[in-house]
């Protein structure tokens, strides 16, 4: 179960890329991204909203473990909430690679930056924390985008 646990939290070692420094969270966010593009082919928004918390709980579970690995707190291999985070972020909006491109960088910035009381969430103990921040931003992004389609209409 480590292995299953470590697989999905660091998508599929995505997390590992790159080696030094930071960046493993816009490895993350692409691999997401690419996860979102084929989620576009199911065939209702139900389905995406069911498969999106299906991958959050799984979240949850594989990085508590995951952490418990590493062990450290919200490892930065660990890159199943920026995966998560992403795909949130993309739930609704056209699909284009503007509003790709739009997202991709909007939700690193949210990530990094954190805004409107984010950061309080990575307070949570486990998998919970290293989750929700990123669900937490996700949404805030897609909320940005929508008003961002809706203006440029």
């Amino acid at each position: 179960m480590k292995f299953i646990a470590k697989l999905i939290a660091t998508g599929f070692y995505s997390g590992y890329f790159p080696r030094k420094g930071k960046g493993q969270g816009t490895t993350g966010s692409l691999v997401g991204l690419i996860i979102y593009f084929f989620m576009t082919k199911l065939p209702n928004h139900t389905s995406y909203l069911l498969f999106t918390a299906f991958l959050f709980f799984l979240g949850i579970w594989a990085s508590s473990v995951a952490e418990e690995i590493f062990k450290e707190k919200d490892c930065g291999k660990i890159v199943i909430d920026e995966i998560v985070g992403m795909i949130v972020t993309m739930f609704l909006l056209p699909v284009s690679f503007k509003f790709a491109f739009m997202g991709f960088i909007i939700f690193r910035i949210a990530d990094v930056v954190k805004p409107l009381g984010i950061r309080k969430a990575e307070k949570f103990s486990g998998g919970f924390g290293v989750m929700l921040d990123d669900l937490l931003a996700g949404i805030l992004c897609n909320i940005l985008l929508h008003f961002v389609n809706f203006i440029m209409k």
